[in-house]
């Protein structure tokens, strides 16, 4: 059984609480970890607090901001140049509020016309104009397969192939239970190809 020192909320479980509201929440359920998100009602990650005050009330509550969930559409070539500013935007509001790391997922839409291998082409590329942003802000980046069928990167022993071939040790691995069920990755696949240590995170959001 896991200790509840390794347990974490995601936001989304009660986006209409403050932020405040949800630490005590947290800090209540003998919880220490959180994740935020930017896609909740408004788009405001720390809501109308400055980073500083989002920061000092998580040391109140004693909460710990693990991740910013997400820069979405990572891989999507076309859009590498915006995506790279957002890493960078993400990046410094993580390092503002003493936050780990931010989320990268993956283009996820049927109207995708490229093929498997100019996906993984696309997201190694990313990686590698990414990497630097992350390794700058000493914030760390998780990768997030989604297993979705038209989702561009459905599997995390495709994903740890990326982030080798991208040359960065900023990178690591969420893996979300939801998607695993959904995704091209079975047992013997993940225990035969996939390195534990690259999983920094799991998303339990399905059994």
């Amino acid at each position: 059984m896991l200790s509840d020192s390794r347990i974490a909320l995601n936001r989304i479980i009660c986006p209409r609480l403050t932020l405040e509201e949800f630490f005590k929440l947290c800090a209540e359920l003998g919880l220490s970890g959180v994740e935020l998100r930017n896609d909740l009602p408004g788009g405001r990650i720390i809501d109308d607090y400055s980073p500083a005050r989002a920061r000092a009330l998580g040391e109140q509550y004693g909460i710990k901001i693990l991740t910013i969930n997400a820069l979405q559409q990572f891989n999507l070539g076309p859009l590498l140049e915006e995506k790279t500013e957002e890493a960078k935007q993400l990046a410094d509001l993580a390092r503002s509020v003493g936050c780990e790391a931010v989320v990268l997922c993956p283009n996820n839409d049927p109207q995708d016309a490229r093929d498997a291998e100019r996906m993984y082409a696309d997201t190694v590329r990313a990686l590698q104009v990414f990497g630097p942003v992350f390794e700058q802000s000493g914030v760390a980046a998780y990768v997030e397969p989604l297993g979705f069928s038209q989702s561009s990167l459905a599997s995390a022993v495709k994903a740890q192939e990326a982030i080798r071939a991208s040359g960065f040790s900023c990178y690591r691995i969420v893996f979300d239970t939801f998607h695993h069920i959904l995704g091209p990755d079975t047992s013997e696949l993940l225990e035969a190809g996939l390195d534990v240590i690259l999983i920094c995170i799991v998303h339990a959001s399905a059994t």
